[in-house]
């Protein structure tokens, strides 16, 4: 079943002309300065009503973005159009499980909310004492971030480039998978936040640090794959309803 999902480029501009530029770009970047502002002017509070492991706000949001992408990911799971395509059932399956994967680990699987002993081989083998994953290996932390990262900037910033300017570079079957050009934004944010830790070390704004700059960057690689998942759900409904109609 091939769609026009994303070709030709008039198909690919008219999808994201209904979205909100409020909720994917001026308000990410609102957060971006305010974030930082609030951090500049009193970092304390940062500390412990916004980065805060367990009732941070900020914290809250990296946790509860991946769960919505993970019923989302299930509800396309769902839909005779995504199981009639092995690369969508892949794609989707992927994207769930890797929400899943996201949401657990920033609550390291209920240890911050339930607060149970992580004794024994946690103890030896995590950093922080947790049941977590990503504190036990850069394998499993930075790594994994960098590939996701240069995927977004790949994904959000390049391809959009080539699905306006080269759409014939674009293969046909990755249709369903390509990020819709009203993320662009999002994905610049993500890339441009990657540079936030290091110019707060070069410029000795050690106050800063109380916003870190991992958490700071996640918060706007969760926004980006939310708003992602949500145009996939688009996508996924128009081909359910076209495949109901045939």
């Amino acid at each position: 079943m091939i769609e026009q999902l994303t070709h030709p480029p008039a198909v690919y501009r008219a999808e994201s002309e209904n979205a909100s530029r409020f909720w994917w770009v001026w308000l990410p970047y609102l957060t971006a300065v305010v974030l930082i502002a609030v951090t500049a002017v009193n970092p304390q509070f940062v500390s412990q009503h916004l980065m805060n492991e367990t009732t941070g706000l900020v914290e809250i949001q990296h946790a509860l973005f991946p769960a919505i992408i993970a019923v989302l990911g299930i509800y396309m799971l769902t839909l005779r159009s995504t199981r009639a395509e092995p690369l969508r059932v892949a794609w989707c399956a992927a994207l769930t499980l890797g929400a899943i994967y996201l949401a657990g680990e920033e609550t390291s699987w209920g240890f911050h909310h339930f607060g149970w002993e992580a004794d024994g081989f946690w103890q030896e083998v995590n950093d922080q004492q947790e049941t977590n994953l990503h504190n036990i290996s850069s394998w499993l932390d930075q790594k994994p971030r960098l590939i996701l990262i240069i995927g977004i900037i790949i994904t959000g910033i390049f391809m959009p480039w080539v699905l306006i300017n080269r759409p014939e570079l674009a293969p046909r079957f990755m249709d369903f998978t390509y990020t819709p050009i009203a993320l662009v934004p999002l994905a610049v944010l993500v890339f441009l936040s990657w540079f936030y830790k290091d110019l707060t070390n070069f410029f000795g704004f050690t106050d800063m640090q109380a916003l870190r700059g991992g958490e700071f960057q996640e918060t706007f690689i969760v926004w980006y794959l939310l708003g992602y998942t949500l145009f996939l759900v688009r996508r996924a409904r128009k081909s359910e309803q076209a495949l109901s109609q045939a």
